[in-house]
């Protein structure tokens, strides 16, 4: 064993943010790889209907974007505690229903529904190498 640990040059830790970890990452879950050790993104309509956003009335649910160049440049929700406050929105129940990514980003950033909805897209594979 002491000899395989001499063979590591690097570590790397990825900390990511819950919507950042489920853009990147979340498809690792997702068949064909279909990891248990990631929470990630299911196809299961409950999972779906459960972590569903609103924006003015309308429902978007987590989904896989095949162009990861739909994003904007200047696409920059705010990180502040507010807002990511508002984004998971906390319950007096300690529980956490994230359900907000989509109506917690300001005017400012955009009023697109279009645009707005991206926050709710994830990549698999093919768009995240």
């Amino acid at each position: 064993m002491p000899d395989d640990l001499q063979k590591i040059k690097h570590v790397v830790i990825v900390m990511m943010e819950n919507r950042s970890f489920d853009h990147m990452l979340g498809y690792l879950s997702l068949p064909p790889y279909s990891r248990g050790d990631v929470d990630g993104q299911s196809l299961d309509p409950a999972w779906l209907g459960r972590f569903t956003n609103f924006d003015n009335g309308q429902a978007i649910p987590p989904y896989h974007s095949s162009d990861p160049h739909t994003m904007p440049d200047d696409f920059d929700p705010p990180h502040e505690r507010s807002n990511i406050a508002a984004q998971i929105d906390p319950r007096q129940d300690d529980s956490f229903p994230l359900n907000g990514f989509v109506s917690a980003i300001p005017p400012k950033v955009s009023t697109k529904p279009n645009i707005r909805k991206l926050v709710m897209s994830y990549f698999a594979a093919a768009e995240a190498p």
